[in-house]
Formats: C-alpha cells, structure tokens, sequence
C-alpha cells in the first residue's frame, strides 16, 4: 500500500494561532568523527573517568576537516521533512538553497575566532571555559592552527 504525501505547498506557513502549530517530524544528525574521553585526556595526563568526572563528556563528536556544518543540517532536515510526510524528492527540493550554499563554499577554510585571527574572542572563551577546560579548549585550537589562514594562526598561536 503507497501513501501520498502532501506536496511542498502544504507546509507552507498559515494565519492560524500560536497554539495551532504542531510538530510534524523531527531529524537529528552528527558527525561521524567521534573523540573518546581517553583521547581528550591523553594529552594533558588525564583519564577518561578524570574528564566524565569534571565534564561529563563521554566522547564529543568533531566535524571533520572541509565538512560543513550546513550539510548535517540538511540531513537532519531531510530526515524531519521527510517524517512530516513529505516525499523524499519534496523534502530534498525544499533543502535545495541549502545544498547550493553548501556546495559553494566547499573548499573555503574554517570559520571562527581562530579562523579570524580574533585573538580577543579566543581570549575571552579562555576565560569562560574555566582552568579545568582551558588546557583541552588550547589543545583543540592549536591543532586548528595549521588548517586556518598563516596570518590568523599567527594572531592567536601566542594564547593557545
């Protein structure tokens, strides 16, 4: 038995009251480069139950190098729109702007404080990260360091 799915008009907005709205799906997606609490504590000599202990971090996932975060996006919407009852080509159709921005700014370097040589911001989140993280926040941005602009990297390198 095939069900029909409601065309892309019909998730278009309406003029009814806030407590009309409803949720039709939802969608998740994650990176797939996952880093263990053993690998986070490794360089600074502490152990995974050390991190859990102080954090709760079990494992982090990472966007891997020249992925874009706009590409988990639009799984995760794909995957919504889809369960909302959109057919696949419906849901891909209506995530097309999305694909295209991806697309077009593939191959650009990262973006951020360490990316922008902002050497204010990445003061400023050393400070909020507190003792206990400020040794894994310097270790994340100095292996940031060779995939972002020299300048940059120069910017910032003396903090991290």
């Amino acid at each position: 038995m095939t069900t029909t799915a409601p065309a892309l008009s019909a998730l278009a907005p309406t003029r009814t009251p806030l407590s009309a709205a409803r949720l039709l799906g939802i969608g998740a997606a994650q990176p797939e480069l996952t880093i263990t609490a053993t690998e986070l504590g490794a360089p600074f000599g502490r152990t995974a139950e050390w991190i859990r202990a102080r954090t709760g971090i079990h494992a982090v996932r990472r966007v891997a190098p020249m992925t874009e975060i706009a590409h988990l996006a639009a799984q995760a919407a794909s995957t919504a729109l889809e369960r909302a009852g959109l057919e696949r080509e419906a849901a891909l159709a209506a995530l097309r702007p999305l694909q295209h921005r991806t697309i077009d700014v593939a191959g650009s370097p990262p973006t951020g404080p360490i990316a922008r040589g902002d050497a204010t911001t990445v003061a400023a989140h050393l400070r909020a990260v507190g003792p206990e993280l400020e040794p894994l926040y310097r270790a994340l941005g100095r292996a940031t360091l060779p995939i972002v602009p020299p300048a940059s990297a120069a910017a910032v390198r003396e903090l991290l």
